[in-house]
């Protein structure tokens, strides 16, 4: 009989770890994401760094106890977060955002690598970002993805809402209120600056 090559015994790892994934376990250290700190060695004196490769804009940030790594398309407002442990450069969390707005899941990992806490943003939002993005394109030509929209999420009594806000003219913004479940325009309506 042959001896299991390396690869044979990863297979066979990956197998018997996705049929006991009914199973609760504490999660593994995910080992696979450093910070790169030799790549961001220019940091400025204000400790961030922002410039764009292939399409994409990356930020980091030297925080106090952290790096932060932002990942951004120059094609629209979805953002994919990363922080990183000073101690050891471990991934401490990853997530994602659209207009600062987080989304997706959110995982959070000790400095072993442990994941310890994940939550999921989209949860109560069946009708989600992307669908909202493609109905108001559709129906109301706004392009979430320009720099002036704000969006919002908030739970009202336990339903979720889309709240999208932005300049009408000089003296006025337009509000819209949105089903986070079902994605009806709940209103639609002006607010004036007061003097």
């Amino acid at each position: 009989m042959k001896p299991l090559s390396l690869f044979s015994i990863i297979v066979l790892m990956l197998c018997s770890v996705q049929c006991a994934g009914q199973q609760v376990t504490p999660q593994k250290p995910n080992g696979l994401k450093k910070f790169n700190k030799a790549k961001y060695s220019e940091l400025n004196e204000k400790n961030s760094l922002k410039y764009t490769e292939n399409d994409t804009i990356y930020e980091i940030k030297e925080e106090s106890s952290y790096f932060l790594e932002l990942k951004r398309s120059v094609s629209n407002r979805f953002i994919k977060y990363y922080s990183y442990h000073k101690s050891n450069l471990s991934l401490r969390e990853e997530g994602q955002s659209f207009s600062e707005m987080p989304i997706g899941i959110r995982k959070v990992y000790d400095e072993k690598g442990t994941m310890i806490k994940e939550i999921n943003y989209d949860e109560n939002y069946s009708f989600s970002v992307t669908d909202l993005i493609t109905k108001l394109k559709r129906e109301k030509q706004i392009d979430l993805n320009e720099e002036k929209y704000i969006v919002l999420r908030h739970l009202e009594k336990g339903k979720p809402y889309y709240f999208i806000r932005y300049p009408f003219n000089k003296i006025s913004f337009k509000y819209l209120k949105i089903d986070g479940s079902s994605g009806e325009i709940i209103f639609d309506k002006f607010l004036y600056h007061s003097e």
